[in-house]
């Protein structure tokens, strides 16, 4: 998988990867409650902790820092969404198989 210009070894139909990105996910959650607090605080303040939320996601779900060199909150929201869609298009295809698909 590709993901903000870098190649990751991660597959959402593995079993060890998807736990780590449920977790990944459920870490996030925590990250995400702490961040609003932050909405009334400087931009910078808060645009830097939006990247690290994101960073951390992304160590957490997969192990490699896709995110060190990020210093754009938008850039890093488009990382994360273009990573979500590749898993959501993943999930389907291998949660819409059935029998059908073998003849």
């Amino acid at each position: 998988m590709k993901v903000y210009g870098q190649d990751i070894d991660f597959r959402i139909t593995r079993i060890d990867d998807a736990q780590r990105y449920k977790a990944a996910l459920d870490k996030m959650q925590k990250d995400e409650q702490k961040l609003q607090k932050l909405k009334n605080s400087d931009l910078a303040v808060f645009l830097k902790s939006y990247i690290e939320m994101f960073q951390r996601f992304f160590i957490n779900a997969t192990g490699v820092d896709i995110l060190a060199e990020c210093s754009d909150a938008q850039e890093a929201h488009d990382a994360y969404m273009s990573f979500l869609r590749e898993i959501k298009l993943a999930k389907t295809n291998i949660t819409n198989f059935t029998l059908e698909d073998v003849e």
